[in-house]
């Protein structure tokens, strides 16, 4: 019986993946004022379980006020909700975290 839930939510989760990635980013670019270039974006359940994470790879943020200035660089970041608050449509982020190896 475990296992038919494991599967069927892993299913859920393949299904709606994009749509739930690209409600995420609509919602985060409503409070950026400049672009974001983002490599990857990944949409985790099983490594961030109870939380769903959505997984920003190769972050790069240019300063907003010297364009030739970088205001952040991240390998990763990783914002986690409840995934009932996703499922009921509310964009709550519960748990931020960045991960970088990069050498400056």
């Amino acid at each position: 019986m475990l296992l038919v839930l494991m599967a069927t939510i892993s299913f859920i989760l393949y299904v709606f993946e994009d749509r739930i990635i690209k409600k995420v980013v609509a919602q985060a670019n409503t409070y950026l004022k400049v672009p974001v270039k983002v490599e990857q974006i990944n949409l985790h359940f099983w490594r961030t379980f109870p939380q769903l994470s959505v997984a920003f790879e190769n972050v790069m943020v240019p300063d907003p006020l010297d364009s030739k200035d970088t205001l952040l660089r991240a390998e990763q970041i990783s914002l986690r909700f409840n995934p009932f608050d996703i499922w009921a449509g509310k964009y709550h982020i519960e748990q931020i975290n960045s991960f970088n190896r990069f050498n400056f």
